[in-house]
């Protein structure tokens, strides 16, 4: 079937599949399929959860507790692997198969009434091939602002302090990641949002790990700062930070007692540098995303798909195994003239990364190397050659600034450039096959 053509109203009682991939998950799985049970929905929601050769398996029986299916890969598929075999058993893309298919991170929690709003995109308009949620970081937060100012660093955006927060810390629009892990403010004032006990997910919620431990309101955090050189004067939670300057300092600070959710997605979107990334990405959910739209792309933390749209644009490509997989899926149906929906009615808490478990060193060459797969297909050879060439670039000079500059601990360490190289090596065998796992194109 091709976007816009007629289709049959659906009955409001019929069957949606939902597919959970999990590897190791263990009760945070149990959570988000505990969620996934209160859904509200007057129709069939079958759960089938794809078991990736998790070395710690979920009991089958507190699985079944929840109400879902539980289907063994026999191997670590990655994401898109499993997917498709949770597609598969659910009879996705067979006669009188379901017409509609959710994916839901194993690290994500639905709200009960997600679903409805979903559907309903779906059923307003037949070109829409994916629906996706308003994604919420999971915890609530406390907000500190934090001022410095930002002097120039060479080639790279100008710095003013180098913030690192409790763990689940999320670092606002303000800063930026100039290497893993060190996130520096780019703007005169940032946000950075501390995780904060009581709210949904956190704490006191349902969804809380056990090794959590969100600060409670009136509590008091302990953050290490560090100033750019020449940088002058900083400021947190409208204090100063005595001694702030290139070494570290730790400073602790009250939390206010306002509490925010942040938005992790609010849709895919594509930059002028043929990059995706999370529309509205650690921006606090203040009314600025409520508005429901087009999209250029779903994010697969969660989603609703149409069996259509999928039996059109192919399934998940298998060789990718983690990460770039929905947008690759996403500019196969751009392509072939499928629309994609953001719908803020749905709201789903998602604990970011939590579900990447032991793939987490893998994490810097699967994604560069799938980004240099996905714009080699659709992009176009001179972008695509430039961005291949651009990540060439990179390890030369990774390699050149690690052997002149050591570390704080005086080593020379070539990771950087090791996860270039092993990106573009990775890369050069899928960016000229057909994607794997995908019955049809």
């Amino acid at each position: 079937m091709t976007p816009g053509a007629t289709v049959a109203a659906m009955p409001e009682g019929r069957t949606v599949v939902v597919v959970v991939v999990d590897h190791d998950g263990g009760a945070m799985t149990l959570s988000c399929l505990r969620a996934l049970a209160a859904t509200e929905w007057s129709g069939r929601l079958r759960v089938v959860v794809v078991d990736n050769a998790s070395q710690r398996p979920l009991d089958p029986a507190e699985v079944a507790a929840s109400g879902a299916e539980l289907v063994p890969a026999g191997a670590n598929l990655g994401f898109a692997g499993g997917v498709n075999l949770g597609l598969r058993h659910a009879g996705v893309g067979r006669p009188g198969g379901p017409e509609l298919v959710a994916l839901v991170n194993n690290d994500a929690f639905v709200t009960p009434g997600w679903l409805g709003p979903l559907v309903a995109a779906l059923d307003a308009d037949p070109a829409v091939g994916a629906a996706q949620p308003k994604l919420l970081f999971e915890p609530l937060f406390a907000p500190v602002v934090v001022e410095a100012t930002p002097v120039p660093q060479g080639r790279g955006p100008a710095l003013g302090v180098r913030v690192e927060g409790p763990a689940g810390s999320v670092y606002g629009p303000g800063f930026d990641a100039i290497r893993p892990g060190e996130w520096w403010t780019t703007a005169p004032a940032a946000t950075l949002f501390v995780p904060a006990a009581g709210g949904p997910g956190t704490g006191k919620g349902p969804t809380a790990a056990a090794d959590d431990a969100p600060a409670a309101a009136g509590a008091r955090v302990t953050l290490t700062v560090t100033g750019a050189a020449g940088g002058g004067p900083v400021r947190v939670a409208g204090g100063p930070v005595p001694g702030a300057g290139p070494g570290p300092v730790a400073v602790e600070v009250a939390l206010p007692d306002e509490r925010v959710s942040v938005v992790q997605n609010a849709g895919n979107e594509l930059t002028a540098g043929l990059r995706a990334r999370d529309r509205g990405a650690r921006e606090p959910d203040d009314g600025r995303h409520d508005g429901a739209g087009d999209v250029w792309g779903w994010c697969g933390g969660v989603v609703l798909l149409r069996a259509a749209y999928l039996a059109d644009a192919g399934w998940m490509d298998e060789r990718l195994f983690l990460y770039w997989e929905d947008v690759d899926l996403s500019w196969r149906g751009l392509r072939r003239g499928w629309r994609y929906r953001y719908e803020p009615a749905s709201v789903v808490r998602h604990r970011h990364g939590a579900s990447m478990g032991a793939l987490h060193p893998r994490f810097d060459v699967l994604d560069q190397r799938n980004r240099l797969v996905v714009l080699a297909r659709h992009a176009g050879a001179r972008p695509a050659a430039r961005a291949w060439a651009r990540l060439a670039a990179e390890a030369a000079w990774f390699a050149w600034r690690d052997l002149r500059m050591p570390g704080p601990d005086g080593r020379r360490s070539l990771r950087r450039t090791g996860v270039r190289l092993r990106a573009l090596a990775g890369a050069v065998p899928l960016a000229v096959r057909r994607p794997a796992g995908s019955p049809g194109r």
